[in-house]
């Protein structure tokens, strides 16, 4: 098999069918924003839907930050790769950390479109009813306390819903947090001095305005710091660039691995969601899968570090095992690894996850199977009690996704997977992966609604397929097609960010 790094052959799309399939997608994607905008399209049903913003949101100048930084990253990046050699892991590493900064002003752009973002932001960081988390870690003696009372706290009605269905990890990471930050009371006056200077809102201010959405007391000192955790899950799921680039990189090679990381970055679902713990946990479980591919590949003890990573992605939330139908068609299409070798990376794999989990049993009595079984009874009751019907959210689960995926990735997604066979054998396994964990997910129905959110760590795969299909353009089109395809993407971020309140405090 051919080595990551290695040009690859495929058959070059024509230059008439290069511009059909760019001008489609920038098309598509105006009727859908069209479409939506005048309200042909459903944002829900009569049980649940995402509420409107009245009024819409207005465009200026962060949005066209937002634009800018978009195109501005995808320029610079596509420019080297436009010619057939394949970049070296330095030039990589180097267009990489490009999209991580420019990616993150992206985020901020599409963040403050929506006037005084940081304390609605921090406001939805203190609010129970949208996240939860900082409460509870907030509110905890330590890591023991948040792994031994998971249980406890699942079959809580009194606890925020969300906090219910989730393993504890959000919760260490946030209460890890807070304990730094608490240690540096300087920053923290910072922070509230501007607050103060832009907004007119102290600490005290932020505390009174969150007892809106939690019947928890909430002390000043909390009310900054969740203006600085707001911003970093706000930020956090651009960082979803780096294992989305090693699995492309891995199942094919660094150029489409690069295009792949590009695309990820202006999926929509990450875009909106904000600030949320579902795009930073989209970058775990995709890492454990980065981890899997790679171990697939090179074998050795990267099945140990695929095993931890699993192990780390389950403690984030439970769905991610989802994940399991793409890591086994990863599998079966490396006919090269023999049974015994692959079962002794299943073994090590498993080592590395029982391990983990062994450790967590030991230091905070915290049961896996115990804690995921008490979720899902959660989940259940909480979906009896919303009275969300199966076949209503059958259908409009399946359509959320795919909207939230946006109709310009969607498009070359399709193009991708029914592209000429043999080249890119590996993505197409992944796309068939992609497509069969979605179908078993809706199936399933144990979600019914906001999938738009909760499945956003399927999302970026889309990515991979899109990322060959681009790089068979001509080389005529291969700086611009692209960019059109990433610009309408943001757009089309922004429109939803602009039509609805998709994350808010109360």
């Amino acid at each position: 098999m051919t080595e990551p790094g290695a040009p690859r052959a495929t058959r070059e799309l024509s230059v008439r069918q290069g511009l059909a399939l760019v001008g489609g997608s920038v098309a598509l994607t105006a009727a859908v924003a069209v479409a939506f905008t005048q309200g042909l399209l459903p944002y829900g049903a009569p049980e649940w839907s995402w509420p409107l913003r009245n009024p819409v949101l207005a465009w200026g100048p962060a949005s066209a930050v937002a634009l800018a930084a978009a195109a501005l990253a995808a320029l610079l990046t596509l420019d080297k790769l436009r010619g057939d050699r394949v970049p070296s892991r330095r030039a990589c590493a180097g267009m990489l950390a490009l999209m991580v900064a420019l990616g993150a002003v992206m985020m901020a752009g599409v963040a403050t479109h929506e006037p005084a973002y940081t304390v609605t932001a921090a406001l939805v960081m203190l609010s129970d009813t949208s996240l939860g988390y900082y409460n509870e870690a907030a509110q905890g003696a330590g890591p023991g306390d948040a792994l031994a009372q998971h249980v406890a706290r699942a079959e809580s009605p009194t606890v925020p819903d969300r906090v219910r269905t989730h393993p504890p990890g959000p919760i260490l990471l946030l209460m890890a947090v807070r304990n730094a930050l608490l240690g540096q009371p300087d920053l923290l006056a910072a922070v509230e001095a501007r607050m103060q200077r832009t907004w007119g809102v102290t600490g005290a201010d932020l505390a009174q305005m969150a007892r809106g959405g939690t019947a928890r007391p909430v002390a000043a000192t909390d009310a900054v710091i969740a203006v600085l955790v707001g911003w970093l899950l706000t930020l956090a799921p651009v960082l979803i660039v780096l294992p989305v680039y090693w699995l492309g990189a891995t199942l094919a090679d660094r150029r489409v691995g690069i295009v792949a990381a590009l695309l990820s970055m202006t999926v929509p679902s990450l875009l909106c969601f904000i600030p949320s713990i579902d795009g930073l946990g989209a970058v775990l479980a995709l890492s454990a899968l980065a981890l899997w591919a790679a171990s697939l590949r090179n074998g050795g003890w990267l099945y140990l570090l695929a095993g931890l990573g699993a192990a780390v992605a389950l403690l984030w939330n439970y769905g991610y095992l989802a994940l399991l139908p793409v890591a086994l068609l990863l599998a079966v299409g490396r006919p090269e690894r023999r049974p015994v070798e692959l079962g002794r990376g299943l073994l090590l794999a498993a080592a590395g996850f029982v391990a983990f989990y062994g450790f967590l049993a030991a230091a905070g009595g915290y049961s896996l199977p115990t804690a995921m079984a008490a979720s899902l009874a959660a989940q259940r009751e909480i979906m009896v009690r919303e009275h969300r019907e199966y076949l209503t959210w059958l259908a409009l689960n399946a359509y959320g996704w795919l909207l939230f995926v946006g109709p310009a990735l969607l498009l070359w997604f399709g193009v991708g997977w029914a592209g000429p066979a043999g080249s890119r054998d590996w993505l197409r396994n992944l796309a068939v992966g992609l497509a069969l964990t979605l179908a078993g997910l809706l199936l399933l129905g144990s979600t019914r609604g906001e999938v738009e959110r909760i499945w956003v760590f399927l999302m970026p795969l889309a990515a991979l397929p899109a990322a060959g299909a681009l790089l068979r353009l001509p080389p005529s089109l291969r700086l611009a097609g692209p960019t059109l395809v990433v610009l309408a993407q943001v757009v089309f971020a922004l429109v939803l960010r602009s039509q609805l309140h998709l994350v808010t405090p109360f």
